[in-house]
């Protein structure tokens, strides 16, 4: 979310506003940014800060700025990660079509690091070599992979800043920014915890951004198997979107 600012033109706005230090970090993220909302849920504003400290650390190998008071910009979308062991999709969807990980495998759900499956991978802040994705690594052709979708909210808790919405666009790696393609899209309900699914305030179904730059809306009737299949990048399955 942070990176793409520029093709939004908000380049001055991903430069700091011409801030140094931490200032400069914390600058793009307490600003609102418009096409980061959905109108069907909220309309774009930044929301008090709760962070309880100001630090630079490091989570799931990740490195970002927490900061204390102030505001913080959300964002209503999600990256594709699964998540390596296919635990949702094997035992509770379709325990009787995928039983074991042998089933999983042999279905084309190559079974990868949960960091590293999804169209959109995690970079060690620490490593020597960063890791990326290209297009060759989307074996199954960017019309058939899933990049970005709608997170799931529950209503009661916009502007609280509930743990899968309060570090903002840029955290990096976190579930503000990241949903599970092995879990179905569900729609947003309040007084539920949403846990890891991609979902939204439309009552048929979510909207999604493929490879290819194509936007079909998915219905929440999608098979978990298909929809599986549209965040896996690589299994070699074919689906039609429902």
């Amino acid at each position: 979310m942070y990176q793409i600012l520029p093709f939004l033109e908000y380049t001055a706005l991903w430069d700091g506003y011409g801030n140094t230090g931490f200032a400069r970090a914390y600058e793009p993220l307490r600003h609102a940014i418009p096409v980061y909302f959905c109108p069907s849920r909220r309309s774009a504003s930044a929301d008090p800060c709760s962070v309880p400290q100001q630090k630079r650390y490091k989570n799931y190998n990740k490195v970002y700025y927490k900061v204390t008071g102030g505001t913080l910009g959300k964002n209503d979308y999600a990256g594709c990660c699964l998540n390596g062991d296919w635990y949702d999709l094997r035992n509770k969807w379709h325990l009787s079509q995928f039983p074991d990980n042998n089933a999983v495998s042999a279905a084309g759900f190559i079974d990868l690091p949960w960091d590293t499956d999804g169209a959109i991978i995690h970079t060690d802040y620490y490593a020597d070599q960063k890791r990326t994705r290209d297009l060759a690594d989307l074996v199954d052709g960017t019309s058939n992979t899933l990049v970005v979708s709608e997170k799931r909210f529950n209503p009661d808790e916009i502007g609280k800043n509930p743990g899968y919405d309060n570090e903002g666009y840029s955290s990096g790696w976190d579930w503000d920014v990241m949903r599970r393609g092995d879990w179905p899209p569900l729609p947003d309900q309040p007084g539920v915890n949403p846990l890891y699914h991609f979902g939204s305030s439309h009552s048929s179904g979510v909207n999604a951004l493929f490879a290819d730059g194509s936007t079909p809306h998915i219905s929440y009737d999608v098979d978990i198997v298909v929809f599986a299949r549209m965040c896996h990048p690589m299994d070699g399955g074919s689906f039609t979107i429902p």
